[in-house]
């Protein structure tokens, strides 16, 4: 009988070893949530990039995405809704993770993919410019 391939989150985020609080944060995360729910692993990352960098990234990172260019979110969003093994999505926001005209690039990626995408702002901004809050 084969085993039933497990539901899986694919969080895009900065990721060690590039150094940034929430690539740190991320990470802390991904491991504790694959800990606790001991099994196959259920989190996996794309890992953000800000143009063609050659990271050595833990087995974890499955995909990554390179936030300088529309193209890619576009290639990344019909690569996640053809993986089976990808049932959501989980951005890990900061404004400046996703270049593109405050974040249009990132709007790309989620005019595609039709896959449940969840958002956690690391940022909250107290008053934010016109641009910035018609991309949220």
């Amino acid at each position: 009988m084969t085993q039933p391939i497990p539901d899986r989150v694919l969080v895009l985020t900065s990721y060690p070893p590039r150094v940034c609080g929430i690539a740190t944060y991320t990470q802390d995360l991904v491991t504790a949530l694959n800990r606790t729910f001991n099994g196959p692993v259920r989190y996996t990352v794309c890992a953000l990039e800000d143009g063609a960098v050659s990271r050595d990234y833990p087995a974890e990172v499955t995909h990554t995405l390179d936030t300088r260019h529309a193209d890619d979110h576009i290639r990344l969003a019909l690569e996640v809704d053809r993986d089976p093994r990808i049932e959501r999505v989980w951005i890990q926001h900061e404004f400046g993770l996703f270049p593109g005209g405050v974040g249009h690039y990132l709007l790309q990626f989620l005019n595609v993919v039709t896959k449940p995408v969840a958002v956690t702002f690391h940022t909250v901004l107290s008053s934010p410019s016109p641009d910035r809050l018609a991309m949220l």
